[in-house]
């Protein structure tokens, strides 16, 4: 799995039916430099998921992208 699925996957554990449908960019990257990466890769990550179209971003916070679109 590459970093920028595992962004997405962390957004869809996030973004349930309790929970609000964004995160916020802070939070995926603290996830993510605790235990994969560093926080320059994970702002990559990032960037990289919603330049696929499996994120977008949201006034800094992020959904999981329409799949059909």
């Amino acid at each position: 799995m590459t970093l920028s699925e595992r962004v997405v996957r962390i957004v869809e554990l996030q973004t349930t039916t309790k929970q609000r449908d964004t995160v916020a960019e802070h939070v995926l990257v603290r996830i993510l430099s605790r235990s994969i990466t560093d926080p320059d890769s994970a702002r990559d990550a990032i960037a990289t998921a919603v330049a696929d179209g499996r994120l977008v971003e949201r006034d800094g916070r992020y959904a999981v992208g329409d799949p059909s679109s």
